[in-house]
């Protein structure tokens, strides 16, 4: 599920390849996962207001914060909604989501460490 950039970043953090059982952001000072990830990413929006929330929130200890984001994941559909169709699970999100396409990782991205090999590296 996860493209080969994705995976390698993974792998990278220490985390398995294949692992989707959480959200993790990956910045310059290293790697985060649930609400620290969340509020990162947050902070580093553009809008204020989620801006504001952000760093709002991150003095709290991460364990309680935690148990907020784990609580609005697992009922994310619930808060968030469904497509029209009710089949398809979008979380009302899909206008932000191809807005945001370009800054995806490039599905056709190899590791350096491979690039290397298929160049006829040994």
């Amino acid at each position: 599920m996860q493209s080969p950039a994705g995976r390698h970043l993974l792998d990278t953090c220490g985390r398995p390849a294949d692992d989707l059982s959480t959200f993790v952001m990956i910045d310059g000072e290293g790697f985060w996962t649930q609400s620290t990830a969340a509020l990162r990413v947050a902070e580093a929006l553009p809008r204020p207001t989620l801006n504001v929330l952000g760093g709002a929130f991150m003095p709290l200890p991460a364990a309680v914060r935690d148990v907020v984001y784990q609580t609005v994941a697992t009922n994310r559909y619930s808060i968030l909604g469904r497509d029209d169709d009710g089949a398809t699970p979008s979380c009302m999100l899909r206008d932000d989501a191809f807005a945001m396409k370009e800054r995806f990782l490039d599905q056709s991205w190899t590791p350096p460490a491979e690039a290397d090999a298929g160049a006829g590296g040994s």
